[in-house]
């Protein structure tokens, strides 16, 4: 499943970045956050097939190999004994499992079997995956497992605690499909050579309403992201003078929405986004004719606002700032297409607007200007220009120095991170790195439980943690 982990060292003039990888031998190997422990630090957990494998803190320190009996169908991990470790709990068949995470430099343990009930997790799944199997009642951990007609919470020891109602998935309309919905594929059976292929699955879904005990509980990301995200909102074919309508985000970074920024992007070619400050009062937010008020007038910026869940504030002064992207299209002529295909990459530039309290307004010069280069595939994958040539965005302190950094993937195998300092972004990312295979997803994650996040970084055949030391 795992061939080991891997170190890389990457050092720029202003930082030096420890890159801790992890390989995955098979392809259908998973990796998830995980917690060997309770508290606010962060473990992951790779599995694969009926093996897991715990990985600890921003070093990725390997933990000895666990595997799960054959016919476990899920699991979980939560510390069900107040012993202050987690352990894993699984079902296998009619049988509640409870497996000791082993400790480093030393081996599995037997597991112990808590206690036995028929549930519609009993079925034989080829692999386990990860279910929420242990939630908490007045700090004490209970065992819920859905059963023919009702979510059951049991104690450790198998006692019934209490129950909710079940409906088959379709027969009423819930209020909500919560984390305990269950669907189920009945293994496949060998029929005779005439005989119909076909497939049996059964869902159930919640018809009351769960306590607050047993409710997921509720992430944001940054404020109201529907006005964060970049929605085609921004590309307006036919200009909407009416810039309550227009998406925006908060002037602020301490989430004030009385002070908004609004933005539309200029047709033709997207190359230009226009920017306009209102004032919004808060007790007025949701009227149709709310009074709005424009501080100083509409600016046009040249390039295309980069518009994430999070507000960058460069300097640091507590305004949210402006970071553009833009690019010059390869144009029609012979000449400039040969160009392009010989390259095999085309620029895209990046610049700076910080926000002036004195003067209500972005600057009209940037302080730095940035550069990198994707593959011209991309550019002629694109529409117009209605999206961003490069992906896996983030607006964050890397470092910690109070600066909003930028991190993205030009291309599907590369990632790069500008880190501010006291004269902007350099010209060149001080961190670049082409991985061997694609990149499937980029997170930030708090692996130390300070505050803090690294970047986690998730390919076709490893995982990577990259982190200023």
């Amino acid at each position: 499943m795992i061939a080991g982990t891997f170190i890389c060292l990457c050092i720029s003039m202003s930082a030096q970045f420890d890159v801790q990888g992890i390989s995955l031998a098979e392809g259908n190997a998973w990796v998830m956050q995980a917690q060997m422990a309770p508290g606010p630090q962060c473990d992951f957990l790779l599995f694969s097939g009926h093996t897991l494998q715990f990985y600890s803190g921003p070093t990725l320190q390997p933990y000895p190999v666990l595997t799960l009996d054959k016919g476990t169908s899920c699991f979980d991990l939560a510390d069900i004994d107040a012993d202050g470790k987690n352990e894993v709990v699984a079902v296998q068949g009619d049988r509640i499992m409870a497996y000791a995470i082993p400790e480093a430099g030393t081996t599995m343990s037997p597991p112990r079997e808590l206690f036995t009930l028929h549930t519609m997790l009993s079925v034989l799944d080829q692999n386990p995956r990860p279910y929420i199997l242990v939630v908490l009642k007045e700090g004490r951990p209970l065992i819920a497992l859905p059963v023919e007609d009702a979510i059951e919470l049991h104690t450790i020891d198998g006692t019934l605690d209490m129950a909710f109602g079940m409906a088959p998935e379709g027969t009423e309309k819930p209020n909500e499909r919560g984390h305990f919905s269950i669907q189920m594929s009945y293994p496949s059976k060998r029929g005779s050579e005439t005989a119909l292929d076909c497939s049996v699955s059964r869902g159930m879904r919640s018809k009351l309403e769960y306590p607050d005990f047993l409710k997921p509980p509720e992430t944001t990301d940054g404020y109201r992201g529907v006005h964060w995200t970049v929605t085609t909102d921004a590309y307006n074919t036919h200009p909407v003078n009416d810039k309550r309508k227009w998406p925006w985000f908060p002037l602020k970074t301490l989430q004030d929405t009385e002070l908004r920024v609004a933005y539309q992007y200029k047709n033709p070619g997207w190359m230009s986004t226009k920017i306009c400050i209102l004032s919004v009062p808060p007790e007025e937010e949701k009227s149709a004719a709310a009074a709005v008020d424009i501080i100083g007038r509409e600016r046009e910026y040249p390039g295309q606002a980069i518009v994430t869940s999070t507000s960058p504030d460069f300097n640091d002064d507590g305004y949210t700032d402006l970071l553009m992207w833009k690019t010059t299209p390869p144009g029609t002529s012979v000449d400039a297409i040969s160009r392009a295909i010989a390259g095999g990459s085309w620029k895209v530039s990046f610049s700076v607007h910080l926000y002036s309290p004195e003067e209500e307004r972005y600057d009209l010069l940037p302080v730095c200007n940035m550069e990198c280069f994707v593959p011209l595939a991309t550019f002629i994958s694109m529409w117009n220009f209605v999206k961003m040539p490069f992906a896996n965005t983030f607006l964050y302190d890397f470092n910690g120095d109070g600066y909003t950094d930028f991190g993205c993937s030009p291309s599907d195998a590369t990632y790069a991170i500008w880190l501010y300092g006291e004269n902007g972004f350099s010209k060149e990312p001080d961190f670049y790195r082409s991985f061997q295979d694609t990149i499937q997803s980029a997170y930030l994650v708090d692996i130390e439980g300070n505050g803090h996040q690294q970047l986690a970084i998730k390919t076709e055949k490893a995982f990577y943690v990259v982190r200023v030391v």
